[in-house]
């Protein structure tokens, strides 16, 4: 029960270090270490807890649902101050520690006009970090049509 237990939270910090950016893990915990301890605990359960949520209802892409409708939840977030990804499939696992397959979501991706200026396709998660994007640890999972509607 305890190795199991060890295993499940080492497995959260290696999903949590996978779906932030660097500089993103390093403000969280920089702004954890400076709270005090009830609020650094209730914080830091209540981004865990959100993450795992959104992560557990994320679907896998399978060949039989390939396409994404607008009527599919987003359940995470990236955004820069010019772009969103409204994440709505997943391609990987993190088991054992381990990161399975390379990272890469299907997401509505929107820039500019928002509502006007959707794509729906298949981005690398590196690619998504490498434009400096945050996850937004915040996200409530909606249908992405309001999602769009509310960002």
């Amino acid at each position: 029960m305890a190795d199991e237990q060890t295993a499940s939270i080492l497995n959260q910090a290696v999903l949590m270090r996978t779906l932030m950016t660097a500089a993103q893990g390093e403000r969280l915990a920089a702004t954890l270490r400076e709270a005090y301890p009830v609020f650094r605990t209730a914080v830091l359960n209540d981004t865990i807890d959100r993450l795992m949520d959104a992560w557990n209802g994320l679907p896998y892409a399978d060949k039989d649902n390939a396409a994404t409708t607008p009527d599919n939840i987003a359940w995470l977030h990236y955004y820069t101050p010019t772009e969103d990804w409204l994440v709505t499939r997943r391609f990987f696992d993190v088991r054992d520690c381990k990161v399975l397959c390379k990272p890469m979501f299907y997401a509505a991706k929107t820039g500019g006009l928002r509502y006007a200026e959707v794509a729906y396709g298949h981005f690398m998660l590196d690619d998504i970090k490498a434009r400096n994007a945050r996850l937004d640890i915040y996200w409530t999972p909606k249908p992405v049509n309001d999602a769009l509607r509310d960002l």
